[in-house]
């Protein structure tokens, strides 16, 4: 209760946060501007993969020694990855363009240029972690979710479009970023003298953060990105909103793998902790289900307004997405610690198949797109189950101490 309270406090508030934001867009832009918007935002959070991968990798050398200055880590490696973020972003912006069939180009550069702070701020809330600073951590956290929901409420008032909103979501990521900055510096920084692992380890270590991280990512809004691409503005905005649903199921137990992953890394009470985390995580997705099930016109009516009627069928099986993704995220943390990829792999292959079938079945409901998830992600899941035999990390380096939660 000690180590998992206040990481679950700040986590969930951040999610309740990110929540807001997006039920805001939803009646800010309608479902037609609306679709678009959350195919830009499952983009982004695609793109967020260098910034989960810089907070595991700066928070393990942090923790570790191996890093204990902010100067090189952060000034040098972590920045070198942001801009070459933003410079990938930028290159990608006219395939986004005409994939996302965007009004205008500038909402894709709009993302990439996002992409800088959202990255460095990854290494900052890592460098936080690493020195378990937090409570500094969680007003970082918190405050990227804050900004994000004052942008989309001057997005709301001043009638403002996907360009509008795109524009201030960059400005309150510049903002988090620059609290983190100052957050770090609360800290303390060592000289140039501090020790540091060097390019080549980091971006070895870089990577193997990457790998799950990115697995997770895809996994999370592959079946939007999908929609988007085979269903009408309509109905592709129906179902951006109904991925909320999913999310907040995902959010409401994502700190439990956090919390659970330096313990099976550190073999500390492995088998009782992942006994735990799994109890809590179903307990929570099955509550989700059902009040998703259950309340689901009362909650569409609530949330989102008349307008996205349409989806109220449909509340239920995005819940249950959730709650599965969050089983095969604690599968794929839980396979980290150990020092192991199956979950990793296992993700990625799920992720593929999702966009395989949709397109191959010639899916073009809501209904086929989401029963497709839920499909591969229940075989994810049994696959994470079956993998929490044994407790104890394999010999050789630790891939991490901490972890981050996902966007």
């Amino acid at each position: 209760m000690r180590s998992g309270a206040p990481l679950a406090a700040a986590t969930l508030l951040a999610g309740v946060l990110s929540y807001g934001f997006n039920l805001i867009l939803t009646r800010a832009l309608g479902p037609e501007g609306f679709g678009a918007m959350g195919a830009l935002l499952g983009a982004a959070v695609i793109g967020s993969v260098p910034a989960t991968a810089l907070q595991l990798e700066v928070a393990r050398l942090v923790a570790s020694g191996e890093a204990v200055g902010a100067r090189w880590v952060i000034g040098r490696a972590a920045l070198s990855v942001s801009v070459a973020s933003l410079v990938a972003g930028l290159a990608l912006a006219p395939v986004l363009d005409h994939v996302l069939r965007l009004d205008t180009i500038w909402d894709a550069v709009l993302l990439a240029l996002l992409l800088f702070p959202q990255t460095l701020t990854g290494a900052l809330t890592g460098f936080l972690l690493g020195r378990r600073r937090i409570d500094l951590f969680a007003v970082v956290v918190v405050s990227i979710g804050v900004t994000r929901l004052a942008g989309a409420v001057v997005t709301q008032v001043v009638d403002g479009g996907i360009t509008f909103a795109l524009s201030a979501t960059v400005v309150s990521a510049t903002a988090s970023m620059g609290l983190g900055l100052w957050a770090v510096r609360r800290c303390g920084t060592a000289d140039d003298r501090a020790p540091h692992p060097g390019a080549r380890r980091f971006t070895v270590g870089l990577a193997r953060a990457a790998a799950g991280a990115a697995a997770l990512m895809v996994l999370l809004n592959v079946d939007l990105l999908a929609a988007r691409a085979v269903l009408g503005d309509n109905a592709s905005g129906q179902y951006a909103f109904l991925t909320i649903f999913g999310r907040m199921t995902f959010w409401g137990t994502s700190f439990l793998s956090l919390w659970v992953f330096p313990r099976v890394a550190g073999s500390s009470g492995a088998t009782r902790a992942i006994r735990l985390s799994v109890v809590a995580v179903a307990a929570g997705g099955v509550l989700a289900v059902a009040t998703a099930s259950l309340f689901s016109g009362e909650l569409v009516a609530l949330l989102a307004g008349p307008a996205y009627a349409q989806a109220t069928p449909h509340v239920g099986a995005f819940a249950l997405a959730g709650a599965l993704i969050a089983v095969v995220q604690l599968g794929t943390y839980v396979d980290v610690a150990r020092g192991r990829h199956q979950l990793t792999f296992a993700a990625w292959l799920g992720a593929l198949l999702v966009v395989g079938v949709v397109f191959a079945s010639g899916a073009s409901s809501i209904s086929g797109i989401i029963t497709i998830a839920n499909v591969v992600l229940a075989l994810l899941a049994v696959v994470a189950l079956v993998s929490f035999r044994g407790t104890a990390p394999t010999s050789g380096p630790k891939t991490s101490t901490a972890i981050s939660p996902m966007a």
